[in-house]
């Protein structure tokens, strides 16, 4: 029997949404598992799936990601894109469009985020480049 992954199949449901309405639907109705080392690792890890789409021009994928990420532990993915860097434009030869699609997105779901005032402060300041 295989381990849950929690952020991967919330991503692949919220990419097969057909638009960012549907999957902001879909993120209303979902349950968030508790907190867990086991999810944590599992947010860390989609950093690097998220950079991927990011770096690939993947909208629907970075968007879908990130929206999982952010939704299943705010706080801590938050941190680990910011730490990691992900979300800074020099990293895409200053293609920044994606990442403040990026970051509207998770901001559009902020009420639905349990995330710290610093998190939501970051997204803001990465959503206004």
């Amino acid at each position: 029997m295989s381990k849950p992954q929690p952020v991967a199949d919330l991503a692949a449901r919220l990419i097969a949404a057909r638009s960012q309405a549907a999957m902001v639907a879909l993120l209303r109705a979902e349950a968030r598992p508790p907190a867990s080392k086991a999810l944590a690792s599992e947010v860390k890890a989609h950093v690097n799936v998220l950079e991927r789409h990011l770096d690939g021009d993947r909208p629907r994928e970075a968007i879908a990601t990130a929206l999982s990420m952010v939704f299943l532990d705010a706080d801590h993915a938050i941190a680990c894109m910011r730490r990691d860097g992900v979300l800074r434009a020099s990293r895409y030869g200053f293609r920044g469009s994606l990442i403040g699609r990026v970051a509207k997105a998770a901001l559009e779901v902020r009420n639905l985020l349990a995330a710290s005032p610093d998190r939501i402060a970051y997204l803001e300041s990465v959503e206004g480049r």
